[in-house]
């Protein structure tokens, strides 16, 4: 496999004067131009911005992002695995650099992450339902409590796609060690010969010693680890269009 993708090209230029000098003037508490002077940068500001969408933002949406992607027969006897390769580092990129956060389906998250009633009206109509009486503090924690949601669904995503590239494919998670005196019996498998009769056999390569070093298998432990994996994948194909930074 081989992959480049360079930087997007439809940046555009932009003409905010007028918005920058407002926000600054009504700490972005502001509806529509008032005075002279902001109805002139107004006017200013828009014509400027049309100049330039016909000038330099016209030529900049004629640019095409250089993509060049060539896939490899080999890149998909385990597409899964190769996948994994290139999600998992732009995952813990976009988690350590993130700028904002999707909404979360209350379903996906643990009860600890879950909006209350109150915590629901605070995020939606908070800034603008006097009623509620909302301080300051509790609306800030509630928005911390929204960028917490979405680092939690990140954070599952990216331990699965961990544990698939784990290369000893996550066996440490669901064995038990054995009692230092529990006898272990050899793993046997079943012949049948050519008289029709069944013999049982020890698998060729077991030996106690590596049996031991490994543990025993958990059952409980095995299906909540795969269960967990699968979670973290269902999410990243549920939130595959919220992953943007």
């Amino acid at each position: 496999m081989k992959v480049y993708i360079g930087p997007y090209t439809n940046n555009r230029y932009v003409a905010d004067f007028h918005y920058k000098y407002m926000n600054k003037k009504y700490k972005y508490d502001w509806e529509e131009s008032s005075t002279r002077l902001e109805k002139l940068l107004e006017k200013l500001e828009g014509w400027c911005q049309t100049i330039l969408d016909a000038t330099i933002n016209k030529l900049i949406s004629k640019r095409k992002r250089k993509i060049n992607v060539r896939i490899d027969n080999y890149d998909i006897w385990s597409m899964d695995h190769t996948l994994a390769h290139i999600a998992l580092p732009m995952l813990k990129q976009l988690r350590d650099n993130k700028h904002g956060s999707p909404f979360v389906s209350k379903e996906d998250l643990p009860e600890h992450l879950r909006f209350t009633e109150r915590e629901d009206a605070v995020f939606g109509h908070g800034y603008y339902d006097k009623s509620l009486n909302v301080t300051e503090e509790e609306r800030e924690a509630v928005d911390e409590k929204f960028q917490s949601q979405w680092l939690w669904v990140l954070d599952q995503m990216i331990w699965s796609f961990e544990e698939e590239l784990d290369e000893e494919e996550g066996d440490k998670n669901f064995y038990d060690p054995y009692a230092p005196d529990e006898v272990i019996e050899p793993r046997m498998y079943s012949v049948l010969k050519a008289d029709g009769t069944v013999v049982e056999k020890e698998e060729s390569f077991w030996s106690e010693k590596r049996e031991r070093e490994r543990g025993k298998f958990n059952k409980e432990k095995y299906d909540a680890y795969h269960k967990r994996k699968q979670n973290g994948f269902t999410l990243f194909g549920k939130y595959y269009q919220s992953l943007w930074d």
